[in-house]
């Protein structure tokens, strides 16, 4: 089994590595290693198999299983190692539960959701969640229902739901409310909000605040940034920023999230959550579907900088959908979130929803095992040294919203 970790080539190096020191510990397998040819150049390394990580001071570690750390394990005896490896291997491809310590130090808020918490942690403060998937993949419906799970847990905070796409009202205040009501026990206020700026707050009474913006200038303005958009007689357009000069001075000051709508929203109205669906929408078009929006990536990073402000400050649980964008003809293209280098940057906890495909025609699965089913895995998180996933979860779509799935089903086969 020790074949499945490391090269054979490996394994023969290791065979010249001096184990100094090894400490077992139930799952957990440390060691100090020297080389024979010299001396002083020491290592030292760890593998955990109840949590599939591995680590190792010398450089060839971040790629794959280094030859110290396999002469560490070659140190144990064969029914000791053959355990470890095969917990390490288990824990791999089925996914973990991030460490409880880790967890705690970090503030997540825990759901009922086993999948969700496996993958993310939980509810994240203090940062920015990306919840991605392509089309139909269910993103909205998971992003209703994280408003619930977080005001079951909270019950002196409200959620703003900003909705970019059209729609969101319906989504909430129809099928949403009616399923989720039943399955967590309590009915939140909706609130369709037209303007940020007016007092919505409601005593003793748990809202969600839906507010919908589908253009991009106009979100930017609610942020705080007010944009004009140049056009040159060429045609060309430039965005500029329209901030007034303070007073006696002759430079405008950077805004501040607590002098913009949101940022006033979120102190008045006691808001603890903030869900952003999509992210993606504003940015995709800007006139006829001809040209795109000019400048986005400086767009889109006023607008994160201050979504995370929002985060930092308030404390607060801030999520945000994005589309999945793929080249169906190309059978290894997975995917990329729409929005490029800037959305990649300022999402540090990153999750994908996926529908079961038909391998040949790439159409959502019609297998009445599949047809419902989720995979949920995770893309990034941020104190991941090399982006290892936590193996695939699986969510069911019931009429109760999502619910785990014990056992990973099989993908349909082109017979099928």
């Amino acid at each position: 089994m020790l074949e499945l970790l490391a090269s054979r080539a490996t394994i023969e190096r290791s065979k010249k590595i001096e184990v100094k020191a090894i400490k077992r510990v139930n799952s957990y397998v440390a060691g100090i290693t020297s080389s024979l040819s010299d001396v002083g150049e020491i290592h030292v390394c760890s593998l955990d198999g109840s949590t599939g990580t591995r680590t190792c001071s010398c450089w060839g570690a971040h790629k794959s299983f280094c030859s110290h750390l396999v002469a560490t394990l070659e140190t144990l005896p064969v029914e000791e190692k053959e355990d470890l490896i095969r917990k390490y291997v288990d824990s791999v491809s089925k996914g973990v539960v991030l460490n409880e310590e880790i967890l705690k130090e970090l503030d997540f808020i825990p759901t009922s959701l086993k999948a969700f918490n496996t993958q993310t942690g939980g509810l994240a403060r203090r940062t920015l969640t990306n919840i991605c998937g392509e089309a139909g993949a269910g993103k909205s419906i998971l992003l209703t229902q994280l408003c619930w799970e977080f005001l079951s847990k909270n019950t002196n905070k409200n959620v703003l739901y900003i909705g970019t796409e059209g729609g969101e009202e319906y989504i909430i205040k129809g099928w949403a409310l009616k399923a989720f009501n039943k399955r967590y026990g309590f009915t939140p206020n909706i609130v369709i909000v037209k303007n940020l700026n007016l007092d919505y707050k409601k005593e003793k009474e748990q809202s969600i605040f839906v507010f919908n913006e589908p253009k991009l200038l106009n979100i930017l303005e609610q942020h705080g940034f007010p944009l004009n958009l140049k056009v040159s007689e060429e045609g060309k357009m430039s965005v500029r920023l329209n901030l007034q000069p303070v007073k006696k001075e002759k430079f405008a000051e950077f805004p501040k999230l607590e002098n913009s709508p949101v940022g006033r929203f979120i102190t008045k109205h006691d808001i603890g959550m903030i869900i952003y669906d999509s992210i993606s929408m504003p940015n995709e078009i800007f006139i006829s579907g001809q040209v795109n929006f000019p400048g986005r990536d400086d767009a889109q990073g006023l607008w994160f900088a201050q979504m995370q402000d929002a985060a930092m400050t308030h404390d607060i649980v801030v999520l945000g959908s994005t589309h999945i964008t793929k080249d169906d003809t190309n059978k290894f293209d997975m995917g990329k979130p729409i929005g490029g280098k800037t959305v990649h940057h300022n999402f540090k906890i990153v999750a994908r929803v996926a529908r079961y495909l038909n391998p040949r025609s790439k159409n959502p699965a019609q297998n009445p095992n599949l047809i419902n089913k989720r995979q949920f895995v995770r893309e990034r998180f941020f104190f991941e040294r090399t982006g290892r996933q936590a193996g695939i979860t699986v969510l069911d779509l019931t009429d109760e919203g999502y619910t785990d799935v014990d056992i990973v089903p099989v993908e349909e086969t082109e017979e099928e």
